[in-house]
């Protein structure tokens, strides 16, 4: 993506992103989308459940979107023992993004479409699902995650509206 904005971590000073890509390759716009694919396994089988398209903006429109757009990735910065600095990861915030701002309709248009969906699928999802926890005084317990389904569930009718 092309797009250079301050990423606020939970704790922490806010870090600057910088993007792989620059805005324009000559006179053409630098266009950059994210595919998400959210799967689970059944009987030993991958089964799609969700499949979402979503447009990026484009690094000159940090002005109009701000430092929403990316967030802190699971995997900060890394020093190697060779003294090379791995960049720190980010993760693009699709709550935050979910309308283009400048496109002038009736309606706001969405960043982010449904490319296919499994209904069945979604339904025959559990609410909770149990997970062993790994570390710490906890470690061996087990936990439930919380309300997987519902939450899948507002999104994609978020995504919907």
């Amino acid at each position: 993506n092309s797009y250079r904005c301050y990423i606020k971590p939970q704790r922490g000073a806010k870090r600057l992103y910088e993007p792989n890509l620059p805005p324009f390759y000559g006179d053409k716009v630098c266009l950059t989308y994210f595919i998400s694919i959210l799967y689970s396994k059944f009987d030993n089988q991958v089964k799609i459940i969700n499949i979402n398209t979503s447009c990026v903006p484009n690094g000159k429109l940090v002005g109009i979107y701000g430092n929403d757009i990316f967030g802190p990735g699971k995997n900060p910065e890394k020093i190697h023992k060779s003294g090379k600095i791995e960049k720190t990861k980010a993760r693009y915030l699709v709550m935050n993004n979910l309308n283009f701002e400048k496109l002038k309709t009736k309606n706001k248009t969405k960043r982010t479409l449904i490319s296919y969906e499994d209904e069945k699928l979604i339904n025959d999802l559990p609410e909770h699902y149990d997970y062993k926890i790994t570390k710490g005084k906890k470690k061996g317990q087990i936990k439930k995650s919380p309300k997987i389904k519902t939450k899948l569930i507002e999104y994609l009718e978020t995504l919907k509206d």
